[in-house]
Parts: structure tokens; sequence; C-alpha cells
């Protein structure tokens, strides 16, 4: 492994690279406070199929200091992530992001298409209208900033009930490792509020829409652009019972462009990467060897 720590507006970025010196390059994005362990299963696949996969930690997420409201808009996400590829050497590559981290991929792609040699997209945000309901909290500044603390360990019941589906929610072994490493530092606190604050409707769509489900992503999302990404090879995985993100808006992905892999799993939420590592797995080797077969390194 190789780390990096690259600064852009202020702040320090680490990157985590692995994989075959002169590989193609996969670019990964973890979700809202998560880190490359949810991903591990897929960073892996990803290097047996010869690419060198960069993590690209936000700040807070890594390193000090956390990300500051007025810089956590998703365009000046994806132009950090860019600054740091940029700042490695890397001039193009696949992007697996989950969740927030599929947002900032695809507004990466909105932004530097030709950066962009494929996208893996699992249970994206920025495509759709609805996030988990207490997101309308999180948007308040002091109910916000309850919600949003720093915290030793995770919550089994909001494990079971919002972040896991029915397959794995009884798996009293998998849920205790996942609250074990459900961990959030003050500078993650910190930089999960920025995010939320920064991207959230206008106060008077928030107005419009605060006794009503959904509307919590209009403040960023690229439904409308979704179509103008068909030439970039695109797998999109999402789990059928996903409470944070509803898989419905992968029916956006199969209206706006019918060539993209959209698969969803059945019994499965929103850490689909944990819950069904082997099926995830499984579709991305497919994506590499059919749609991604001319970036992978010669025998």
């Amino acid at each position: 492994m190789k780390e990096a720590i690259v600064e852009h507006g202020g702040y320090r970025i680490r990157v985590r690279t692995r994989g075959p010196a002169r590989g193609p390059h996969a670019i990964v994005l973890p979700g809202m406070a998560d880190t490359e362990f949810t991903l591990a299963a897929q960073i892996h696949e990803l290097r047996r199929h010869g690419y060198t996969t960069h993590v690209i930690e936000l700040p807070g997420f890594g390193l000090t200091p956390a990300l500051r409201k007025e810089s956590a808009h998703f365009p000046q996400l994806a132009d950090l992530v860019l600054s740091a590829a940029d700042k490695i050497g890397v001039e193009r590559a696949v992007i697996l992001g989950h969740s927030l981290g599929g947002g900032i991929a695809l507004h990466i792609a909105v932004r530097r298409p030709a950066f962009v040699a494929g996208l893996i997209l699992l249970a994206p945000a920025a495509v759709g209208r609805s996030l988990l309901w207490t997101y309308k909290l999180f948007c308040l500044p002091l109910v916000g900033r309850a919600l949003l603390r720093p915290k030793r360990s995770g919550s089994r019941r909001y494990l079971r009930y919002f972040l896991l589906g029915s397959k794995r929610r009884d798996d009293e072994v998998f849920v205790e490792r996942l609250v074990r490493r459900d961990r959030h530092s003050a500078a993650m606190a910190r930089s999960m509020r920025a995010i939320c604050w920064a991207n959230q409707p206008s106060r008077w769509r928030r107005l419009m829409l605060l006794a009503t489900p959904g509307g919590e992503q209009l403040g960023y999302t690229l439904r409308e652009q979704v179509a103008t990404l068909r030439d970039i090879p695109t797998l999109v995985l999402w789990g059928s019972e996903d409470r944070v993100i509803s898989a419905r808006d992968a029916a956006i992905f199969r209206a706006a462009n019918p060539s993209a892999d959209v698969r969803v799993a059945p019994g499965v939420g929103h850490l689909l990467p944990l819950e069904v590592a082997d099926w995830v797995n499984g579709h991305i080797a497919r994506f590499i060897t059919t749609r991604l077969q001319e970036l992978r390194p010669a025998a």
C-alpha cells in the first residue's frame, strides 16, 4: 500500500493506493461516514482484475480539518476528488462509489466526462428525490448538531432498522461486527453536518416539503443529466429494501441510459457492499470483463 496526502483549498486529503504499478486506475469513494472497510471486498475484486485502486478520503473522514459548509456542496466535493486524482497522476479512471460516494462520482462524470472510464454505482445519491426521513432533522441546525455528534460505536437498532435488509438484519455476528466499526470522530461528525447543511434544498422548498416525505435530494440531483452520461459504461447496483436511498431511483438509470447495467438485490438494504459482497463482486467482475475489457492490462 502507498499512502499520499495532498492538499486542496486548505484541506488535507488522504489517498490510499494499492495494486499493480502499471494497472488501469480505479477511484474508490466510500459513503457518508464510511471508510474503505465498507468497500474492502470490492477493492479486492478490482485489484484481482488488475486495477490500481485509490481510496480517496474526504476531509474530516480521514484527516483534519473537517469540511466547512461553504465548501461542502456536491460540485465542490467532485472538484476536491478530481484535484486529488490530478495530484497523484491519475488522468482517467473507473470510479466506484457507494451512497454519497456514488453521488460524487456522478457529479465528476458530469463535470469531467473524459476523466471517467466507467462508473460502478452502489445505491448512489444525487439521482432521485428521497433520502432517509431523518435527513430532514439532520438539516435543522440545533437538531442536526445533536443527531450528528461523535460516537464511540454504532447503534444496533439503527443498523437493523435503517441500514440493513431482511437478508442480514438478524445475523448477530454480522451486526456486531458493524457496530464495532461504526464510529464517528469529532471531525467526521462536523464534515457530515457540513455536507447535510450545504446540500439541502432552498429554504422555501424545505418549508413546502417539511410535512411530506421526500425532496431532500432536490438541491443536488442530477436526474435530468443522467442521459448525458450514456457514453460512459455504467453499472448500478441497489438493495430492494434500501431505506436510505430508495431502489426506485434505479428506474431513473434504466429510463435515461438503456445501456447501463442496473441490478437490484432482493432483501438487501443500504449496506449492500457488505450485506451481499459476493453478489456485488460477481456483477463487478462481469461488468469489467464485458464492458471494460479494453482497459484491463495485458496478461
